[in-house]
């Protein structure tokens, strides 16, 4: 059992750090950063979540930011709160991430559809692959689970929200196994069983998805080589990308990186590019301010020049248009 987290360096942020350890294979981490910098926030997200793209804004004069971990090598729990506007994009590490907010809006988009995070709804991030988010004024919480899954690792289905009566289960195992984990004194054996606890209700609270094409298993050159096109394309849509260069970065040829796409993905590698955008520009609609943001300025963002086409394209993807998704931000803000 593994788990990417560790001790990071804050800068001028106020740290407060200790290791007590339980026994001596399973040492107890405990880190607070907080601060009212908006460059101090900056980089400790960037550092916490392998970030890039990062933006910060303060909502008013009263920006602050606070970031507490406490947990082991096998179960790391994080509380984070930001007063003020995030966007970016997070590299989520090989573990089982849940997250969930208690206050305030968030959107991600873990793969190919953009999900909005609502407060007491939480869902298991996509592992071991980048997700944009935004974000505002918001707090939340973070459970990673590292466990030896590399035989048949699990992929959950962020788009069905757990029952009522799970979710109630859910709630009660977190807060029972976040009071001995957290805890210095908490015998060995007792940690240990709070920790099965919470591997059992990741499992009974969220739904399975289908296997990944793009992340299947595979003895064929065509995989690994497609997942970087897929990368890629994630992480340069808001350039002006051809077939030529997705080509090139996966070290295929134009024929031979279509031929993956439409054989894994049923898809081509422009139309995965234009559904990536279409969910940026969700993300940008969804969180758009009333005053300045029109659906012209986020198609333009993202590439679309046409505005009838761009929203016949988001209508069929989202089945709504973009100005109904603007205006349903406007009116909740």
């Amino acid at each position: 059992m593994t788990i990417a987290s560790a001790h990071r360096t804050l800068g001028a942020a106020d740290r407060r750090s200790s290791g007590v350890p339980v026994d001596p294979h399973c040492a107890l981490l405990r880190e607070v950063a907080s601060g009212t910098e908006v460059d101090e926030a900056r980089a400790l997200y960037e550092d916490a979540y392998n970030g890039h793209d990062l933006s910060i804004e303060p909502l008013d004069a009263d920006f602050s930011f606070r970031l507490a971990t406490t947990g082991d090598a096998e179960l790391r729990l994080r509380s984070n709160s930001v007063h003020g506007a995030m966007a970016g994009i997070a590299a989520v590490p090989d573990d089982y991430v849940v997250t969930w907010l208690t206050r305030g809006a968030a959107i991600i988009d873990p793969a190919s559809d953009a999900i909005d995070l609502l407060p007491g709804r939480p869902i298991v991030l996509a592992r071991d692959r980048p997700i944009r988010f935004r974000s505002h004024d918001h707090r939340q919480n973070l459970a990673a689970e590292a466990y030896d899954v590399s035989a048949a690792p699990l992929r959950f289905d962020c788009s069905r929200s757990p029952s009522p009566a799970a979710l109630q289960r859910w709630s009660a195992v977190v807060a029972e196994s976040t009071r001995h984990v957290a805890q210095p004194g908490t015998p060995t054996l007792l940690r240990a069983a709070a920790k099965r606890a919470l591997a059992v209700a990741l499992l009974e609270t969220f739904s399975r998805a289908a296997a990944d094409p793009a992340r299947a298993e595979s003895s064929t050159v065509s995989s690994p080589r497609l997942r970087r096109a897929i990368d890629f394309i994630r992480a340069n849509a808001h350039r002006p990308i051809t077939p030529t260069d997705i080509a090139d970065a996966a070290g295929l040829t134009v024929r031979g990186v279509q031929s993956a796409f439409q054989t894994r993905l049923q898809s081509s590698p422009l139309r995965y590019l234009r559904e990536v955008r279409l969910d940026q520009a969700r993300i940008d609609l969804s969180a758009g301010d009333r005053d300045t943001c029109t659906v012209a300025m986020v198609a333009h963002r993202w590439g679309f020049d046409h505005l009838g086409r761009f929203a016949g394209y988001y209508a069929d993807r989202f089945g709504e248009h973009p100005s109904c998704t603007l205006r349903r931000t406007a009116r909740a803000s």
